[in-house]
């Protein structure tokens, strides 16, 4: 690995650094795509508001990571969403930090993510005037999570609703043309958004 330095001092470039010696020996496992998970704790500020300082450990150590994939010539063929497993609170608590709710945003990298908008329907209110919220600064999601996974899922090379239902299996609960399509997501998708219309279970 060239990007990282031999002993990285922070936990996340740690964990960033071991998951790119892992991913170069993709050749020798004889893999052709695969999902990882990785953690950044501190997120849960009830007390305080440090989103900023976290972000920025976050981009210093990613900004090595993608620069390690580049160097292996897999960057255009990676995508990293950044998410939570629940969604904070609009308004603050009576500590200046935030509370559990339901909504949240995502982000999405990648070296073919047709990047630079945002996707999904924005609330007009952040309060009791919008049909969303639920008081205490939480509000209702507008996109279901089972979106941006239906893209990324077909970007990877599942087709069809079957496979697609086995892989997301909270899918069917929610409109197929409310969900993202590879071309939403990515330059080079080849599903196109209008392929929600027709009922193709087998990716024919």
């Amino acid at each position: 690995l060239t990007s990282f330095p031999e002993s990285p001092e922070g936990t996340l470039d740690q964990r960033f650094k071991s998951l790119a010696e892992y991913m170069s020996t993709r050749h020798l496992r004889k893999v052709d795509r695969e999902v990882f998970v990785l953690s950044h704790e501190g997120y849960d500020m009830h007390r305080e508001n440090t989103l900023g300082k976290k972000f920025s450990e976050l981009n210093a150590s990613l900004q090595q990571f993608i620069e390690e994939l580049k160097a292996m010539g897999i960057w255009e063929d990676t995508a990293l969403v950044m998410g939570s497993d629940f969604g904070r609170s609009v308004t603050a608590n009576s500590n200046g930090g935030t509370d559990h709710a339901w909504g949240g945003n995502y982000f999405l990298l990648g070296g073919s993510v047709d990047g630079g908008k945002i996707l999904g329907t924005y609330p007009e209110f952040l309060d009791e005037r919008s049909d969303y919220w639920t008081g205490r600064g939480r509000m209702i999601p507008t996109t279901p999570w089972e979106s941006v996974w239906n893209g990324i899922g077909q970007w990877m090379g599942v087709r069809g609703d079957n496979d697609l239902g086995w892989v997301l299996p909270n899918r069917n609960n929610f409109d197929k043309c409310a969900l993202f399509s590879d071309q939403d997501l990515f330059l080079n998708g080849e599903i196109p958004q209008t392929a929600c219309l027709i009922n193709d279970g087998d990716g024919d």
